[in-house]
């Protein structure tokens, strides 16, 4: 029975959840393990049998996403109804509708339909304005949500197939990465687009000055090659300003709008609307997945299930990302900013203190890299994390076996661990690990994969009881440097002498 969020205990039911069978890794037959606790889905596969789960512990975590309403919750969210709020306390109080962006299909609540064609005609919008420009480059200036999901899309996407025209990536006010990121460029042929949900994101007004004087500084005018992605009556949305202005809409957080106009942008200008259009609709197909009560089909529920498990009840402070797939690369990243700026939260939704742990660091680097950096921490050190390992299915060349062999046997020598006379070659084992397979690398796997965490972030603040949906901890670091930059206290003056040479 689905309780009353108000009424919901969180801590008693961790206490509880803790109580269940924590099987010893050790001491399994790997195989059956590997072949009994799986969900498959729209070509993707999750095999958890090298986690501490047994059956009766998985009826104890499809127990409590039973007692939460998590999919109840995700349904209410995909109508419409605002979960982008807090209780009895000032807060956005606004629906989430990064849903509505790779629906295919009419909504009922004209507010999700409005938006939803709103985003259909930006598409149309940005299809019209990349066939007609003969621009070569797209600078996209952003940061954070504006430009971490998008370069992890654009570079997944340029694995599968040559882009048509380059995008490059500016976020940083360090001069050398302008210096990088406009080296070997013909400014003629460039389109700069700047994205920013509110336009006063001082990183990105910082670096739209620079960009802009340098095209004054080179006779050409920088309204004809400057774009704004952004929301309706912002800062940005100036059309004196800019040659277009496209949008997205307020509801859609940043973290998550790679499936709207920005992600339009960017990859219908390297590859054309159509593998746009391809993501979302794997995207769309994993939301529906997420909806789902066949406990063999919904990946996202046992993502988020395994790791409120793993954190709150195995006490594991955190979860690397191992992608094996260069075409991932920046895949860990974007999940840094999605989930711990999501659920990075110490209150619940009515202020209160929480008595325990939310989403834990998030880490990671591509295989086979990390093996020879911190896969000896994952080893042996004092700490254990869990480890997600991320992977499609492979060709039986060379190349891929030896890939695909270094993936496996790290989770197994996670679980199994080693033992030996020598300490130094004593293995713990017993540290969990699961692994995401993916049938094949195309577009539409890639929006299911999106999809796929962006579910889980959901789930796991609805168990946590947090509002997963803003980011007020972002802002104080900001305003403290504005400070900075205009203050003359004490620490001004101790910033200013001892910050830059002479």
């Amino acid at each position: 029975m689905v309780e009353e969020e108000s009424f919901i205990n969180t801590e008693n039911v961790i206490s509880q959840l803790k109580k269940a069978t924590c099987v010893d890794l050790r001491q399994v037959d790997f195989v059956d393990r590997l072949q009994r606790f799986t969900a498959s889905a729209l070509g993707w596969t999750l095999m958890f049998g090298l986690t501490h789960v047994d059956e009766s512990t998985c009826d104890a975590l499809w127990n409590l996403a039973d007692r939460f309403g998590l999919i109840a919750f995700l349904q209410k969210a995909k109508r419409g109804e605002p979960v982008n709020s807090l209780i009895g306390i000032p807060s956005e109080n606004r629906p989430v509708l990064h849903f509505a962006m790779r629906s295919f299909l009419a909504c009922e609540n004209p507010l999700v339909e409005h938006v939803r064609l709103e985003a259909i005609e930006q598409r149309e919008r940005i299809a019209q304005f990349v066939e007609d420009i003969s621009w070569t480059h797209l600078i996209v200036v952003g940061i954070g949500g504006s430009h971490l999901g998008l370069e992890a899309l654009y570079l997944a996407c340029s694995s599968l197939s040559a882009p048509v025209r380059e995008v490059r990536f500016l976020s940083s006010c360090d001069p050398k990465e302008v210096e990088l990121v406009l080296r070997n460029i013909d400014l003629s042929r460039v389109c700069v687009a700047i994205i920013s949900k509110s336009g006063s994101t001082v990183e990105v007004a910082e670096n739209e000055s620079i960009l802009r004087t340098l095209f004054s500084d080179h006779h050409l005018k920088p309204k004809d090659h400057f774009v704004a992605v952004t929301v309706k009556g912002s800062r940005l949305d100036e059309q004196s300003r800019f040659s277009k202005v496209f949008y997205f809409d307020e509801s859609i957080g940043g973290r998550f709008s790679t499936s709207a106009a920005p992600g339009a942008l960017v990859i219908a200008f390297a590859f054309g609307l159509s593998t746009f259009l391809q993501f979302l609709s794997g995207a769309g197909d994993m939301d529906e997945i997420a909806e789902s009560t066949d406990q063999n089909r919904n990946i996202p529920l046992w993502m988020a299930l395994l790791g409120v498990w793993h954190r709150n009840c195995l006490g594991l402070p955190s979860v690397a990302i191992l992608p094996y797939s260069h075409g991932l690369r920046r895949f860990p990243s974007h999940l840094q900013q999605l989930e711990m700026e999501s659920n990075g939260k110490s209150i619940d939704k009515t202020g209160s203190t929480l008595p325990y742990s939310t989403v834990p660091l998030i880490w990671g680097e591509p295989g086979t890299n990390f093996q020879h950096s911190f896969g000896q921490w994952l080893h042996q050190s004092t700490d254990r994390a869990s480890v997600e390992f991320v992977c499609f299915k492979g060709k039986k060349t060379t190349p891929e076996r030896l890939l695909l062999a270094n993936l496996f046997g790290q989770a197994i020598a996670l679980a199994k661990g080693s033992s030996n006379q020598n300490p130094n070659r004593n293995f713990q084992g017993n540290r969990p690990s699961t692994i995401l397979l993916g049938d094949t690398f195309s577009v539409e796997n890639l929006g299911a994969l999106w999809s796929l965490y962006e579910n889980r972030v959901l789930f796991q603040g609805r168990i946590w009881r947090i509002n997963s949906f803003d980011q007020e901890g972002v802002q104080f670091g900001k305003k403290l440097a504005k400070q900075i930059l205009s203050g003359s206290d004490s620490i001004s003056q101790f910033w200013d002498r001892t910050f830059f040479s002479s």
